[in-house]
């Protein structure tokens, strides 16, 4: 689920298109504005943080590019997807030269632009998952270290003072290992704790 705060911002001047790829972010859980302009995305990008830009390339004032290219000089600048009717060669390469994530070409089916946004969204970080999904996704992550390392619940449990039922209980996701315990259990598994939690 998205983290509270996350937003994402639609630059879209067609409006009839703007509300059906505004309503379907929604309807999957993302918070959304959406503007029509280069000079409505810029005034919005001043009053809030954005995770993610969804950027038409045909705007009224300037093009998506040109906003892209405006954003791209700010510190901390959001992530970015290229939405078109128009795709072209030059677009398309003058996106990746701005560190364009994605390029959708319309009309974008829900599930692609859903696939799209969370594929961005979860890459950057911005999106966890629900408590219970991150238990039962680090008790598998350190039973796939533990059998990586050819250990036994047992032997691992030796190593760092605790039973083997507290470690079956933290690889099955029922119980959360304190810090200390986790910190023990990556040095003995002889992992970093930051790759434990790399993508979640």
């Amino acid at each position: 689920m998205p983290r509270r705060g996350a937003q994402i911002l639609l630059v879209d001047d067609e409006v009839e298109i703007q509300h059906v790829l505004a309503r379907t972010l929604e309807r999957a859980g993302f918070q959304v504005d959406a503007v029509g302009s280069f000079r409505e995305a810029r005034d919005a990008l001043c009053e809030c943080r954005y995770h993610l830009l969804l950027v038409d390339l045909s705007l009224p004032d300037q093009s998506g590019i040109d906003l892209i290219r405006d954003i791209r000089g700010q510190d901390d600048s959001p992530s970015v997807i290229i939405i078109t009717g128009h795709p072209s060669v030059r677009t398309v390469t003058e996106g990746m030269q701005l560190g364009v994530r994605n390029y959708l070409t319309k009309p974008i089916s829900p599930a692609a632009l859903v696939d799209a946004v969370r594929s961005v969204l979860f890459s950057d970080g911005v999106l966890i998952n629900t408590e219970e999904e991150f238990i039962a996704e680090l008790g598998q992550r350190l039973k796939a270290a533990r059998h990586a390392a050819d250990l036994t619940m047992k032997a691992v449990g030796e190593r760092i003072g605790i039973s083997q039922a507290q470690i079956s209980q933290i690889e099955a996701g029922l119980s959360a290992p304190s810090m200390t315990t986790l910190f023990r259990l990556a040095r003995a598994l002889r992992v970093k704790m930051a790759d434990l939690f790399k993508g979640m």
